[in-house]
């Protein structure tokens, strides 16, 4: 026989134990974006310094809210940070953003999630993310 916790375990018990566990995880892990009716949105702009680029990134992450809203018909939402990969502007330049280019700390709000890095051609470059759910 075998304990577990203190109690001995028939084979029975030792077969049903790691099932019961894994339907446990199952129910626990968070539904699917899409099943939530979200959508992650991001905004990447450059500008001439960190605070600049941050600005902008934001202003385009919050036009992107507004599409996304009125393309799915959505009367209200609401708009949580989400950290979203680096999203270099010229990608036939770069295709990521190598580890000793980001600007950091990262810059979190209660409606987006900015990382910032120096660009190939602009001083700062940021990726603002958020994730957009139907209320």
């Amino acid at each position: 026989m075998i304990h577990w916790l203190g109690v001995k375990m028939n084979p029975i018990m030792r077969a049903f134990v790691p099932v019961l566990g894994i339907a446990v995880l199952l129910f626990a892990l968070p539904e699917p974006v899409a099943a939530q009716n979200c959508q992650l949105v991001k905004g990447t702009q450059d500008g001439r310094n960190k605070q600049r680029a941050i600005e902008k990134s934001r202003e385009t992450l919050e036009i992107g809210v507004k599409e996304v809203q009125q393309r799915r018909g959505w009367k209200r939402v609401s708009v949580t940070p989400r950290r979203l990969r680096a999203e270099p502007l010229w990608k036939a330049v770069r295709t990521s953003v190598p580890k000793e280019a980001y600007m950091w700390p990262a810059v979190k709000s209660s409606r987006a999630y900015t990382v910032c890095w120096e660009g190939v051609f602009s001083p700062a470059v940021c990726t603002s993310g958020a994730l957009v759910c139907q209320q």
